[in-house]
């Protein structure tokens, strides 16, 4: 049985409220990136796996994944975006 200070939840962020915005975040960020295989339609990196996990899940992704797909930086001024440009894509030419 694990108690309170078990828990991993403070190291964890939901970052959409909705299964449409995280559609709209694929569509930005994921869907024209080269790490994304569209015959598959799954994407070749952490960030697409852990919002899969995510999506499957609980809604939540490590603080890390969040950091490095945006979500922090984009709502550090309390503001709530609906969707925010990836740092890591890689834009198909």
């Amino acid at each position: 049985m694990t108690g309170p200070e078990d828990t991993n939840d403070a190291e964890r962020v939901r970052p959409f409220d909705s299964g449409m915005q995280h559609t709209l975040w694929l569509s930005r960020n994921c869907i024209g990136c080269l790490k994304f295989d569209a015959a598959k339609f799954m994407g070749r990196c952490d960030i697409d796996g852990a919002l899969g996990d995510a999506l499957m899940g609980d809604g939540t992704v490590p603080t890390e994944i969040a950091d490095r797909m945006g979500h922090t930086e984009a709502h550090a001024a309390g503001e709530f975006p609906r969707t925010w440009p990836c740092p890591e894509r890689e834009a198909r030419s």
